[in-house]
């Protein structure tokens, strides 16, 4: 009796699959697809992104709903069509370990072997999901792992911010860190070669704060320079809860100029994380996590 009700439950189960299209959305279906158009670009995503607001609503989806920022969409289609912009959006309400999660990885998978991403607690998380380390890129504002592209939801780039201790550099600057308040950062490397000094925010901006400045052993530089400054300070309206300051260490100089120099820059170049990680793979580098109070 017991196994003809478990065939029935089968066969109904195979039945509701079967109820739509293979292309139609499923009712547990993780996705939202949303749509706008516009004058601008920038007027689409905003409609697109007011729809995607509403269905979690509509849905119950409270926690994303709290979180979700306008970058979390992913632009899947977009034509401009009689002046007009039309975007097809996708966002997605599971978490970026829970989507990597369903990939068939075994260990035989490449292994990650970059010193930063190793210490970041996404990789931590991906360990503890697949029992090792698993080769993946940045690549702008999203993951890449196995050919398949991730979007890194705003809430989730601070995942991507490392603490790490290299003993050949030290870092001092504040742990906690109020708005307003004026600070300085000390560095010193135990061996001789050029030192560049940035900035990563958890809203993604990564800004530098001078670059390929040649340090000898036991040579103490202090930034910003006392005679020259009152010290660094965060602007009370900057939208950003942590910041990693990372002193890179390469044995010859590099070119940093396409990433946001903190006394040139007019606008932010958001998630240049990525570029940043590739920049420096040949070089040392120490990194510490300050959280900002407002």
């Amino acid at each position: 009796m017991k196994k003809i009700l478990l065939i029935c439950g089968l066969i109904l189960q195979l039945v509701a699959s079967s109820d739509v299209p293979s292309w139609y959305p499923k009712a547990n279906d993780p996705s939202i697809i949303s749509y706008g158009d516009g004058a601008t670009l920038n007027d689409a995503v905003n409609k697109a992104f007011d729809e995607v607001k509403k269905t979690l609503y509509d849905k119950g989806f409270i926690e994303n709903l709290s979180k979700i920022d306008i970058n979390d969409l992913d632009i899947v289609k977009q034509e401009i069509y009689k002046d007009q912009y039309f975007i097809k959006t996708a966002y997605n309400t599971s978490d970026i370990v829970t989507q990597i999660s369903e990939v068939n990885l075994s260990v035989s998978y490449p292994l990650e072997t970059n010193k930063y991403l190793l210490a970041t607690p996404l990789m931590q998380d991906l360990n503890s999901t697949f029992g090792f380390y698993p080769n993946i890129t940045i690549d702008g504002k999203y993951l890449v792992l196995d050919n398949n592209k991730y979007l890194i939801k705003h809430y989730e780039f601070e995942k991507l911010l490392a603490s790490y201790n290299d003993d050949n550099i030290t870092v001092d600057v504040p742990l906690d860190l109020n708005v307003s308040k004026k600070y300085f950062i000390s560095v010193s490397t135990a061996e001789q070669g050029y030192m560049t000094l940035l900035q990563v925010y958890n809203n993604t901006d990564v800004k530098v704060l001078f670059e390929n400045k040649k340090l000898s052993v036991d040579k103490e530089v202090i930034f910003p320079n006392f005679k020259l400054s009152d010290g660094l300070v965060i602007d009370e309206n900057y939208q950003a809860s942590k910041l990693e300051t990372i002193a890179v260490l390469c044995p010859n100089r590099e070119d940093f100029s396409e990433f946001d120099n903190i006394f040139f820059s007019v606008n932010s170049k958001p998630y240049m994380l990525g570029e940043l990680i590739n920049h420096t793979s040949n070089c040392k580098f120490t990194s510490v996590i300050t959280e900002i109070k407002k």
